[in-house]
């Protein structure tokens, strides 16, 4: 193995992190408000 292989594979490893990293925080963002919007939603009579 030589150090641009190794160098692709590090790189790809923090890629892979950073996105599940980004997601995480993406999701848990996101998912707080609607939960919230929809718990609203639910007991509120329309």
């Amino acid at each position: 193995m030589t150090s641009s292989d190794l160098l692709a594979k590090v790189v790809e490893f923090d890629i892979d992190i950073l996105i599940k990293a980004h997601i995480a925080i993406y999701s848990a963002s996101v998912e707080k408000p609607l939960n919230f919007i929809f718990s609203l939603s639910v007991t509120s009579p329309l």
